[in-house]
């Protein structure tokens, strides 16, 4: 007799352009006959989940896979302000045209996303209201999108302080937490579908050589070029934050223990590496039925 698959509570994590990963582990778990009940997610986790439990997601996947560089950067709407370069709202605004803006209340399942409140240095938690102020306010990268203001609250990335939220998921009784967590040190975690990152790696000279020329500083040193700011490899403050996202999933981990980690690396794939939509995707495929796998044994 074939055993049933038990209900999932869904936590997808922080993580940038690897939260892309979070659709094909979601594919991965469908495919196999899971239920997933509720999702809480954090910054791309919260974007992802959001529009997966407004019954979205195959049209998001559809438009993601259309972006590469040229129609990535035509999507910053760029402010140049010194709480954010990006605005954020065109983003936003195109996302509405394919998910209408539901109440977080009328989803067909349970959504929470995790965002910061700097004013009050606290974690807010939008199980309510509108879904993409939620998605806004939780997406909201330190120094790259502008913060969202919100009666007296300044709402950050939600990966400053909960990155991976599995004390935030609904949960009912006989549910199982799933967790994905695509912050995990690469020495930890190898896998057998991934992107060798090499120096002579594909034409980034578009995209990601501006990135370098606009936000690094004023020297021609290529190794300060290749670790400025918005670089899609690193940069001092990205590895710093990566290097906090990184130890707070692991201790949230330990405190919570989901029933299931689904582990991505974090030297996968950059941040704002949108353009490599397939290949991420299917990392996070592979992830999912990696340990799957193992899980169902």
């Amino acid at each position: 007799m074939k055993r049933r698959k038990p209900k999932i509570a869904l936590v997808l994590g922080s993580g940038g352009a690897r939260g892309l990963a979070h659709i094909g582990v979601i594919e991965e778990l469908l495919s196999r006959g899971y239920d997933i009940t509720s999702v809480a997610g954090t910054s791309m986790g919260a974007l992802v989940g959001g529009i997966y439990a407004a019954g979205k997601l195959p049209d998001f996947k559809k438009w993601v896979l259309g972006i590469d560089k040229f129609r990535m950067f035509q999507l910053l709407d760029f402010s140049f302000r010194l709480d954010g370069m990006v605005k954020g709202q065109r983003i936003i605004s195109t996302l509405k045209e394919m998910v209408p803006d539901l109440s977080i209340e009328a989803l067909p399942i349970p959504f929470a996303a995790i965002s910061t409140d700097m004013a009050a240095e606290r974690e807010v938690v939008f199980d309510s209201g509108s879904l993409f102020d939620a998605i806004r306010a939780s997406i909201s990268l330190p120094a790259f999108f502008r913060p969202v203001h919100k009666s007296d609250m300044v709402l950050m990335d939600g990966g400053i302080l909960n990155p991976l939220p599995i004390n935030r998921v609904s949960r009912r009784r006989g549910d199982k937490v799933f967790a994905v967590d695509v912050n995990v040190p690469d020495d930890e975690k190898p896998l057998p579908v991934r992107r060798k990152v090499q120096a002579e790696d594909d034409d980034d000279s578009t995209f990601v050589e501006w990135l370098k020329r606009t936000f690094s500083s004023d020297s021609s040193d290529d190794e300060k070029a290749d670790s400025s700011l918005y670089s899609p490899y690193g940069g001092s403050l990205l590895q710093a934050s990566d290097m906090m996202i990184e130890r707070i999933s692991r201790l949230t981990v330990e405190l919570y223990k989901p029933r299931l980690l689904i582990e991505v690396p974090a030297a996968a794939y950059g941040i704002l590496e949108f353009y490599r939509a397939p290949e991420i995707m299917e990392l996070g495929r592979a992830a999912a039925a990696q340990a799957l796998d193992r899980y169902e044994e």
